[in-house]
């Protein structure tokens, strides 16, 4: 939590697949969002420090979230949030919104938009693609940083894939993502 001059307005900010609390840290210390708002940084499941799980579902997500705000003592205040997800953490963000109106004062949906991709499976084709590649890097553990990053710059095709990688690789090569 970084907390803001405001202490009755929060935003929780979400990030996406393969992304980390950390990932939306430059816009948390914004002077005009720390005058405005205490900021929430959340590591969705299975990413960061955040709990690890098989189920990896929009609803368990949200469940999450409410779990947090429970925690924090969120639930009971004045105005609802205001959600701020990217991707997964949008689609995350949405299906909360959906299960817990009365919590939610704003949302913002950032490269996610509404739609029921289970529907569209052309959609999922890119992330669908990433998660595969990032399953078959395999374990770099015991393999030292600086082979461990040698070995994802060259077999990770995807540059994208590639910085995500290496913002979640930890100092004994493990990973903050689960895979």
């Amino acid at each position: 939590m970084i907390e803001g001059q405001d202490k009755e307005r929060h935003v929780l900010f979400l990030h996406g697949l393969f992304g980390k609390a950390q990932s939306f840290q430059f816009l948390a210390k914004a002077k005009d969002i720390q005058k405005n708002y205490t900021c929430h940084l959340l590591d969705m499941r299975n990413h960061g420090a955040s709990q690890r799980d098989t189920l990896m579902d929009y609803e368990s997500m949200a469940r999450d979230i409410k779990g947090y705000m429970d925690s924090a003592g969120l639930t009971g205040a004045k105005q609802g949030v205001t959600l701020v997800g990217h991707s997964l953490g949008a689609k995350t963000a949405m299906t909360f919104a959906a299960m817990f109106p009365d919590l939610v004062h704003r949302l913002v949906s950032l490269d996610a938009s509404p739609v029921d991709r289970r529907a569209m499976p052309h959609l999922n084709e890119s992330s669908e693609r990433m998660i595969e590649e990032a399953i078959r890097l395999g374990s770099l553990e015991g393999m030292g940083l600086k082979n461990a990053i040698k070995k994802i710059k060259t077999e990770v095709k995807d540059e994208v894939l590639q910085t995500a990688l290496l913002f979640n690789l930890n100092s004994d090569c493990s990973f903050q993502v689960n895979l």
